[in-house]
């Protein structure tokens, strides 16, 4: 799986449902391991987490440096989690991240 393609599965997974507070949590807001076949909302490392396991290819290095890099925040977990922070602006996060990917690979 390229950068490109872990990028797009993560953020599908976050544009599914996206939680705040623990890697993934379950229909009912309980936290539950990112990879459990209860996970509907992810947060960010739990959806790169999650989308690294499905395909079996490890791309979350990858993943994690576009997204920080993205971000401009220390911890990708605290931009997640920070107050008032919306799933449209982590998706938006995700977006940027794949157009980065993108430009850095002529677009492939």
């Amino acid at each position: 799986m390229s950068v490109k393609e872990g990028l797009i599965k993560a953020r599908a997974k976050v544009e599914e449902g996206w939680c705040q507070g623990a890697a993934a949590r379950d229909k009912g807001g309980l936290a539950v391991a990112a990879t459990s076949s209860d996970a509907t909302r992810f947060c960010i490392l739990g959806a790169i987490n999650a989308a690294r396991l499905d395909n079996g290819v490890s791309v979350i290095g990858e993943l994690y440096c576009a997204l920080k890099c993205e971000a401009g925040e220390s911890s990708l977990a605290g931009f997640n989690d920070a107050p008032g922070r919306t799933q449209e602006e982590v998706l938006a996060l995700f977006d940027k991240a794949i157009a980065r990917v993108e430009e850095s690979n002529g677009n492939s």
